[in-house]
């Protein structure tokens, strides 16, 4: 899994959701994790990658699944 935090919404976190979906990981993008230099790519960028490359969520609940998953595997 990878879980991408970031500056940029538009170029970097963008390219590492498409990256790592090409390379079969499953990947989240912390949208309360996350911003850009102007507000519209901020939001239109995560919409649009969350269509098909990355599951968008926020921070609360992505701390939630880790730490379910280290119960479950402890």
């Amino acid at each position: 899994m990878v879980i991408s935090t970031g500056c940029n919404t538009s170029d970097c976190i963008r390219a590492a959701a498409i990256d790592s979906f090409c390379q079969r990981y499953r990947t989240v993008i912390r949208e309360d994790c996350v911003g850009d230099l102007d507000e519209r790519p901020h939001r239109d960028n995560p919409r649009d990658v969350g269509r098909r490359h990355a599951d968008i969520t926020d921070l609360q609940t992505c701390v939630g699944y880790i730490e379910e998953w280290s119960r479950r595997n402890a």
